[in-house]
């Protein structure tokens, strides 16, 4: 059982489902998204194996007896209806998008900005990174401008389905969904692992496995797959950058 973070949860299944037809006979369950801190109360209430992340854990989750392995960074990305008349999106549109100031493209098409909830880590990611952005979706959320999402499955099940419409999830989570979504360049620059690596792009996320000793033998193997070439490069097709076993402290 692996459960957590919805934003892992595309990548997450694609690994299992090759995993599985690839290795050892059996069933890997990846439930619908129960966030980061869902996953921190089941893993430490023993009802998963393992759970799914978008943040480290914090000092007080380690004291009471969880571990983390980070597996893979991805890019924190603006994504919109493919409707949608643009390919890039600057940070001043982006303020007034938000903010209520713009609310038409550029072809006259209605804009339908989509928020995640107030708590979400991808908030804190735009707001030390976009200078402007806090104040930009503050005002949103107080006025009650936009649609506000509690899962990442929510924000682009929005994207996908409504014309005009603009959000922000995980470049992977937007690859893996085989064009239901446009991923935009932020001021010309896409959100790709290439540019992440050489510091063009900087709106980035860390995905962690979450875990308490010890492990069941099937957690380990499934953990060894995922850090295996082959898993690698399932994570590299998505778009994400992989984070080897070994760099980052991890068992």
């Amino acid at each position: 059982m692996i459960a957590g973070s919805g934003v892992n949860l595309p990548l997450m299944r694609k690994l299992s489902a090759t995993y599985e037809t690839s290795r050892l006979p059996g069933k890997i369950v990846i439930p619908d998204s129960i966030g980061s801190a869902g996953a921190i109360k089941a893993a430490l209430d023993g009802a998963i194996d393992l759970g799914l992340t978008s943040r480290p854990l914090q000092e007080r989750e380690k004291a009471a007896g969880l571990k983390q392995i980070q597996y893979a960074r991805s890019a924190v990305a603006f994504a919109a209806h493919p409707s949608v008349p643009v390919d890039s999106i600057s940070v001043a549109d982006l303020l007034e998008i938000y903010s209520g100031a713009k609310r038409q493209w550029p072809d006259g098409q209605t804009i339908a900005p989509q928020l995640m909830y107030k708590g979400d880590s991808v908030n804190a990611i735009l707001v030390s990174q976009i200078k402007g952005f806090s104040s930009a979706i503050n005002e949103a959320w107080h006025n009650k401008y936009w649609q506000v999402h509690y899962n990442d499955f929510s924000m682009a099940e929005a994207i996908a389905k409504l014309e005009g419409s603009i959000g922000f999830t995980d470049s992977s989570f937007v690859y893996l969904a085989q064009g239901k979504m446009k991923l935009l360049q932020l001021e010309g620059v896409a959100p790709t692992a290439d540019n992440i690596l050489r510091g063009a792009y900087h709106l980035e996320r860390e995905m962690y496995f979450i875990y308490r000793d010890p492990l069941e033998p099937s957690a380990i193997a499934f953990l060894d797959y995922v850090f295996s070439p082959e898993g690698r490069r399932i994570i590299q097709a998505a778009q994400a950058i992989p984070v080897a076993r070994l760099a980052n402290g991890n068992r």
